[in-house]
């Protein structure tokens, strides 16, 4: 397998679920009020509030979130760009890493140095 067939993985651990999770909860306790009333995203949005001071507070930090995710996919793709990845494995790439961040990037690198 060359390093242009380096297809999106998903990384390894409990730690990339654990941030997918409270990614996704934490988006939908900022920005989906009916999602407060269900029992672990009600104790999120309390511990939200209480970190955060307000409803706004806790949607400027989730946003935030978000943005950085954002820039990390585009970091990503530029990353398997510059290695010669086809289209579909460079949007799988940026999918994960939309969704658990760093963890991501982190992987992308590990597999391109254990190819070499």
């Amino acid at each position: 397998m060359t390093s242009k067939e380096l297809p999106p993985q998903w990384p390894k651990g409990v730690l990339p679920l654990v941030t997918l999770f409270l990614f996704i909860a934490g988006e939908a306790v900022a920005f989906w009020p009916p999602s407060r009333d269900l029992p672990v995203l009600a104790q999120l949005h309390s511990t939200g509030m209480l970190l955060f001071r307000n409803e706004l507070g806790v949607q400027a930090v989730m946003a935030a979130g978000a943005v950085a995710h954002i820039i990390e996919a585009a970091i990503i793709a530029r990353m398997c760009h510059k290695k010669g990845l086809n289209l579909g494995h460079i949007c799988g790439w940026m999918g994960i890493t939309l969704l658990v961040g760093y963890f991501g990037i982190h992987n992308l690198k590990r597999l391109s140095a254990k190819r070499r």
